[in-house]
């Protein structure tokens, strides 16, 4: 596999963790806490993505999106680069 890809495991698909999508959209971030908080930043920037994400039950301090969530994001920000679903 191209080293430039990052391998995101099935759960991708369905819920994800903050984290896991901080780390690909941020991947300049060599910790996890900073992509993190870069993250929630640039969503609160963004009032109408943060809007249409609190009518979709999001929560600032939850460690998870759920895929309307996660499709919300990709809709306002584009599809990373990097995302790659493994399926087994």
């Amino acid at each position: 596999m191209n080293n430039i890809k990052k391998q995101v495991p099935d759960s991708m698909a369905g819920c994800i963790k903050v984290a896991d999508i901080a780390n690909i959209y941020f991947p300049q971030y060599s910790k996890t806490e900073t992509a993190k908080k870069k993250f929630r930043i640039m969503i609160r920037k963004s009032k109408a993505l943060y809007n249409k994400l609190m009518e979709k039950g999001y929560n600032e301090e939850s460690e998870h999106l759920t895929p309307i969530q996660k499709d919300l994001v990709f809709s306002f920000w584009g599809e990373p680069q990097r995302y790659v679903i493994i399926k087994k």
